[in-house]
């Protein structure tokens, strides 16, 4: 077994980043401003942290 991240971990979080720009380009949604993402891929929980 390997400790460490998966390898499908990067192209999730670069994923998530590229919709940030998106939305931030074309003035669309609301945008994780002020805030931070918590990830949990195991379970797939997603968690908004208000800086």
């Amino acid at each position: 077994m390997t400790k460490g991240n998966p390898f499908f971990t990067l192209a999730v979080v670069a994923g998530l980043e590229i919709a940030e720009v998106c939305k931030l380009l074309l003035d669309k949604g609301s945008i994780l401003a002020d805030s931070a993402l918590s990830i949990d891929l195991l379970d797939m929980e997603f968690t908004e942290i208000t800086l």
